[in-house]
Order: structure tokens, then sequence, then C-alpha cells
């Protein structure tokens, strides 16, 4: 996912972790933190734990990039139990 300002300078590129977990699948714009900046959530539906050996795979992640004033961002990831199935399917 790229990020530009209003005339199109690009100010971030966001990747997800996983070759085919669909990052990006579904977006959402929000004040998460409260501090009068929109944040953007991002879903992951396909995302798969490597380590998982119960054999649940398509568990799905959620990545929450906060944004501050001067333009910057930091992101936090979020991440169900395993037996969730396509968490950020629908953001």
């Amino acid at each position: 996912m790229i990020l530009y300002t209003w005339n199109l300078t690009n100010i971030r590129n966001i990747t997800g972790v996983q070759l085919g977990a669909y990052f990006g699948y579904s977006l959402c714009a929000s004040d998460v933190d409260g501090n009068g900046v929109d944040d953007i959530i991002i879903g992951a539906p396909m995302f798969t734990h490597y380590g998982n050996n119960e054999g649940k795979y398509e568990t799905g992640r959620v990545y929450i990039v906060y944004s501050n004033r001067p333009v910057s961002f930091s992101y936090r990831r979020a991440t169900l139990p395993r037996w969730a199935s396509e968490y950020g399917d629908g953001i």
C-alpha cells in the first residue's frame, strides 16, 4: 500500500509480512488513538501463522497504522487466537 500527498508525492510504502496474506484486502480510516488525525486500519484476512501445529490456516491479521503531524507513522498488528478464521476480512 502506498500513501501519497494531495499532489502525489510518495509519503510512505506499507507492506505486509507474508505473501498471499491479502494485505490491504480491507481498509478503513478512523481516528483510533484520538489525536485528531485519521489512522489507517488494514486487513490481511489470509495471514497464516507458520508455527501453527494445529492445522488452522488463514487466521488473518489486522494492522493499525497510527499517523501524527507532521507526517509520521507507526504501526501495530493485532492477531486473534489461532481458532479465528480470516480475521481482517471486513473492517
